[in-house]
């Protein structure tokens, strides 16, 4: 039995548009337009798995079969002589695996198949987006400016199969300032425009900054930073669940750009002659294995979990460092542009 968990969605969306003035700032009525949409969608998914059994998380694998349903028979790694009862004395259980294993759900009552455990496991989003224009902050016979961007915003939240609630956050805003001046008498135009963008992700694990699973495990030789704090992860060769959870990464990107360019008429033609310039920058963090991992298989003991209680894994992996990047750009470009019209049609 379990709880029904939040299934709905909701979305509100509005709009505000027509004539602004300010007594005192804007004689003129401006054209505005601002519009705000919210969403939020809840979504569950049943997950089930194994987990290790009341009696194996005591050492104890006199009922244990392997994948074929044959009795498993347990070898110690340090005599190659068999466990007595396929029992793995208490002394023999590593500190660090046992440590783990506070983090493994117990299976749950009146379970009887293979897959002991089961969870409605929440994802949830919420998305924020906001738009506004000013038409004609300035309108007059020779200048024209306007002014219009927008922001949006969006957070997830997801539960994994141990209850670990990763989120994750992304915002996104532009800014443009448009320019335009006609030169009086001659038909001559210029037009500019400013471009500001930024962009910025986040992924926050449950653990971080929260508490140093690893660490506190006894861990040693991985990333100890606070936002890289969590369980190291394990994996099984048999069905027994892995431990997981996410790794911390951290992105901005920002950019300003300048276009530039001139149009005049002659005849039939219509010449436009321009160029942009943009300055790029990003930043990141993120690390791709911080926390390492180990994989049990089996090889040791005979079996893969058996393997992880005695502290013998059969591969391990890591990989962390130089987690801080920052990355600056210059890129420019021109353009020239003939429209030629035969006749008036």
């Amino acid at each position: 039995q379990a709880a029904k968990p939040d299934t709905s969605q909701l979305g509100v969306s509005s709009i505000l548009q027509g004539p602004l003035r300010i007594p005192g700032l804007m004689r003129t009525a401006k054209t505005f337009l601002f519009q705000y949409n919210r969403n939020s969608n809840n979504n569950a998914n049943i997950i089930s798995q194994q987990m290790p059994t009341l009696l194996q998380r005591d050492g104890d694998f006199s009922e244990t079969v392997d994948g074929f349903g044959n009795p498993v028979h347990l070898v110690d790694p340090a005599t190659g002589v068999p466990f007595t009862g396929n029992l793995i004395p208490a002394e023999r259980i590593s500190p660090q695996a046992a440590a783990l294993l506070g983090y493994y759900p117990k299976p749950q009552d009146g379970a009887t198949g293979k897959l002991n455990y089961q969870i409605p496991a929440l994802n949830r989003s919420v998305n924020h987006n906001f738009n506004g224009n000013i038409g004609n902050l300035v309108s007059n016979n020779t200048n024209q400016i306007s002014v219009n961007g927008g922001y949006n915003r969006s957070s997830s939240q997801s539960t994994s199969l141990f209850g670990f609630d990763d989120s994750s956050r992304n915002s996104g805003m532009n800014v443009n300032v448009n320019w335009s001046h006609r030169f009086i008498p001659s038909n001559r135009q210029i037009r500019s425009r400013y471009t500001y963008t930024r962009q910025t992700n986040a992924t926050v694990p449950f653990f971080a900054n929260r508490i140093n699973v690893s660490g506190d495990a006894g861990i040693i030789g991985n990333n100890q930073q606070a936002d890289n704090w969590g369980p190291t992860g394990l994996s099984f060769a048999d069905r027994i669940a892995g431990l997981s959870t996410g790794q911390y990464a951290s992105s901005r990107t920002q950019s300003h750009a300048v276009n530039v360019e001139t149009q005049r008429t002659t005849g039939r033609h219509v010449w436009v002659l321009g160029g942009d310039a943009r300055y790029q920058i990003t930043d990141s963090i993120s690390q791709t294995n911080a926390r390492g991992s180990f994989t049990f298989n089996g090889s040791f003991s005979g079996d893969a979990f058996a393997d992880f209680l005695l502290g013998l894994p059969n591969t391990s992996t890591i990989a962390f460092g130089n987690a801080d990047k920052g990355f600056r750009a210059w890129t420019y470009d021109g353009y020239f542009n003939d429209d030629f019209r035969v006749n008036q049609n």
